[in-house]
């Protein structure tokens, strides 16, 4: 039966070691990455900005606001973030269009699941 179970390395890579300038990628991993590694930081709120002028560097196709929508999703559910504080990260990245952007993601989950506490 041995002879069956896999038998893989596996690679990790810790972020939170890592400098900034240090993760490659294109702008959509690089972000992610960065959001991953800065979730928990509490300069988050600095680190969004920076991550806002990542977003401008995407070109525009219609994946570009379903990534940005991901994001938000991400923001909401890690429930480390007013909701100022991502409509201003949102406002940012979208040249002040935040608004619209995100009353559409609230009202997509709002009819899948329900809000963290603050975001009725």
């Amino acid at each position: 039966m041995i002879r069956y179970l896999p038998d893989f390395d596996y690679l990790l890579l810790d972020l939170s070691t890592m400098p900034d300038e240090k993760i490659k990628g294109d702008v959509k991993t690089r972000m992610t990455l960065l959001l991953q590694k800065h979730i928990n930081d509490p300069e988050l709120v600095a680190k969004l900005a920076d991550m806002a002028s990542l977003y401008h560097q995407l070109s525009t196709d219609t994946n570009q606001i379903e990534f940005l929508k991901a994001i938000t999703q991400y923001l909401i559910f890690t429930d480390k973030l007013t909701k100022e504080e991502i409509k201003a990260f949102l406002d940012r990245a979208t040249s002040g269009k935040g608004g619209e952007i995100m009353p559409t993601v609230v009202e997509e989950y709002i009819e899948e699941e329900p809000l963290p506490e603050g975001y009725s």
